[in-house]
């Protein structure tokens, strides 16, 4: 892109439609704005009461200047520097992290964005990075290549966002976390608010995660556009217990049942006569276990 004036243009490879940053409009927009922005001559800014200068290449901004330059978040911001500077497009100047108020940034091999402008002796020295292939030597990209071989799919992390790290924790069954990424990318912003809404209704009737489904079963299947139905999974409760039929027998009639038991059968039921009238738990269990190998219609 073109202007008048000195220094008012940018470079760009067509392999940038490859890379992570261009899978997300966001971090897209982020990305341009910073090369656009950033200084083709050196200048000099007072920065906490300290005169600082800023070098060609490098940008002094924060993220609330980012955010609102930009029209995004500014966990989307951080997010966006966060990735940027672990894959070498970004350097932070300083021994400080951006912060609202002050970040001083250094965009890695600014020259290969300037093609044919004229640069001075300050030019950067650093390795080239992957996206401005066009003048990168094959074997530079092998040994950057290979300096990452320990991180994580670009393209991966370049789809986590706030949205779905919010899913992520409140569905808090956290299994296969790179194959759910890729299913929530493919929603569609009005299927991401259905499932924020479902979610929280859906796990408070799973208190227990083991029976929670799957997170990227609930997203393929598309299980936010089921009913929620709450159900006991014991099929029973403290005050008595359910049969074959599903019915719920109290336990005042589990104990008459047992001494009837007993009595046709001639055994003695004096041990069972103070449990009568008691609904305690204790007493429950006794008679259950006098009541094994009898059948409900017995």
């Amino acid at each position: 892109m073109r202007s008048d004036g000195s220094g008012s243009w940018i470079k760009l490879s067509r392999e940038i439609t490859e890379h992570w940053v261009f899978a997300n409009p966001d971090h897209l927009r982020l990305w341009v704005y910073i090369l656009a922005r950033a200084n083709y001559k050196p200048s000099k800014a007072v920065v906490g009461g300290v005169l600082t200068v800023i070098d060609r290449g490098e940008i002094l901004t924060s993220l609330k200047g980012l955010s609102e330059a930009c029209h995004v978040g500014i966990q989307t911001v951080r997010t966006f520097l966060k990735l940027a500077i672990s894959d070498e497009m970004l350097i932070v100047v300083g021994n400080t992290n951006p912060t609202r108020s002050a970040t001083h940034l250094s965009i890695a091999n600014y020259e290969t964005y300037q093609g044919d402008q004229q640069t001075d002796n300050t030019a950067s020295t650093r390795e080239k990075h992957v996206v401005n292939t066009s003048v990168t030597t094959s074997k530079e990209v092998k040994k950057e290549r290979s300096k990452k071989n320990h991180k994580n799919d670009s393209l991966a992390i370049a789809l986590v966002n706030t949205r779905f790290e919010e899913f992520w924790n409140l569905y808090d069954h956290k299994q296969d976390r790179l194959r759910c990424e890729k299913l929530w990318a493919k929603l569609t912003e009005a299927e991401k608010s259905a499932i924020m809404e479902h979610v929280p209704r859906y796990v408070a009737s799973t208190p227990d995660v083991k029976y929670r489904r799957h997170p990227a079963t609930y997203l393929h299947n598309r299980s936010w556009e089921n009913a929620i139905i709450t159900e006991n999974r014991n099929g029973n409760n403290s005050n008595g217990r359910t049969g074959n039929s599903g019915r719920h027998i109290p336990s005042e009639q589990l104990i008459t049942r047992d001494l009837e038991r007993r009595q046709r059968l001639g055994l003695d039921t004096g041990a069972m006569e103070p449990n009568r009238g008691r609904n305690t738990q204790d007493g429950t269990a006794q008679v259950v276990r006098g009541l094994i190998g009898e059948t409900l219609g017995g």
